[in-house]
């Protein structure tokens, strides 16, 4: 049924009712069922819902009432009585929050709007002047993040008067309209994807088969993401590259903990790239017998051959990487950030709140995903 915009206010019920009523002008019970096709309990249950709302009225001849519609204007009128009553218990709702906040150091959104209430979230009460930093979307899901949040959120960040500063990617350089005191810059290496720090907290979103946001609140992580993005920005970043990228290898496959690496990203790399790259480094992680949980879309059938790769590898299945476009791996307390688009490349962030916030949500995903049963 068209006139989506209604449906924020009116059951579907509701808008067939009301819709009908506008056609028909004025109208006894009968026509209206026949015409909307409601069963009679239904539909007078609805029209009773409709008459205490003030979307339609009635009038006696004799005995039987006959419905109108009201002006379509009583919709504005609606919510903005409604926007007033809100207005009224915003108070008490916020010193509610205040209490929850307290309590609370992670929440989780989930949806396009889910998503889109978090980023308002993190900047609802910001001031003038106040500092906003963000790491852009990732190539593959530049447009979809665009067109579903970021057009809508930078409005409402700019209306903040707010100072903006934001690392993106080379590759999507020129794709992004100016904002006013937003200030950007591109590089080509590895970054975390879709993420901003606002004040202490961090909003991280995901963009999977349901979108999902993380809004996290915490001085210390907060803090240690503000130094790792001014260090991006104020000075060019050491990128392992190449044949370069086995010494950052080396570092992650060198870990003895008795957790082992944790690592998740997205398998559909080019073969070349992957037999040429990868093959000896994996050899290297299974002659130090290092174990490891991987979290990935799909598996090369060469890898699943090797008998010390099953004994040492524990893999789950999932399409929330799919369009991620690099690999994640969790040591210690580090987390390596690597890329395997055209060429390796990659990055090691040594910090143990942030190794720990990306635990979280690789056992979040892992949590979610399918396991991968080998053949033998």
């Amino acid at each position: 049924m068209p006139y989506e915009e209604l449906d924020e206010l009116l059951t579907e019920n509701e808008k067939k009712i009301y819709l009908e009523l506008l056609k028909l002008g004025e109208s006894t019970a009968a026509p209206i069922l026949r015409k909307t096709g409601l069963q009679n309990s239904v539909f007078y249950r609805t029209i009773h819902r409709l008459l205490e709302k003030g979307f339609i009225s009635y009038i006696l001849k004799g005995k039987i009432k006959h419905f109108k519609a009201s002006n379509p204007e009583v919709f504005l009128t609606f919510l903005k009585n409604k926007e007033e009553k809100i207005n009224e218990i915003i108070p008490q709702l916020k010193s509610m929050q205040k209490i929850s906040k307290s309590k609370t150091e992670a929440e989780v959104f989930f949806g396009i709007k889910g998503v889109l209430s978090m980023h308002y979230a993190l900047i609802e009460d910001a001031k003038p002047g106040e500092e906003y930093y963000f790491f852009g979307p990732a190539e593959q899901v530049f447009q979809e993040s665009i067109e579903r949040v970021s057009i809508s959120f930078r409005k409402f960040r700019e209306e903040k008067e707010i100072k903006v500063y934001g690392i993106l990617n080379k590759n999507i350089k020129g794709k992004i309209t100016k904002f006013k005191n937003t200030k950007e810059k591109y590089v080509d290496s590895p970054l975390p994807p879709n993420m901003a720090i606002f004040r202490n907290k961090i909003a991280i979103a995901s963009w999977g088969e349901v979108p999902t946001g993380i809004l996290i609140k915490g001085k210390d992580i907060a803090d240690q993401y503000k130094k790792l993005f001014k260090e991006i920005w104020n000075t060019p970043v050491s990128v392992h590259e190449g044949r370069k990228e086995e010494d950052l290898i080396k570092e992650i496959f060198n870990y003895r903990g008795k957790d082992g690496v944790l690592s998740y990203g997205n398998m559909d790399v080019p073969e070349d790239l992957y037999l040429e790259e990868t093959q000896a480094l994996r050899k290297m992680r299974l002659d130090k017998g290092v174990k490891i949980r991987m979290l990935t879309n799909k598996l090369p059938k060469e890898i699943t051959k090797d008998k010390r790769w099953k004994k040492l590898t524990k893999v789950r299945l999932s399409n929330e990487v799919n369009k991620m476009t690099t690999w994640t791996y969790i040591f210690g307390n580090k987390v390596a950030i690597t890329s395997l688009k055209k060429k390796l490349r990659g990055i090691i962030i040594e910090d143990e709140e942030f190794a720990n916030t990306q635990r979280q949500i690789f056992e979040s995903m892992w949590g979610q995903a399918k396991p991968h049963k080998p053949k033998n």
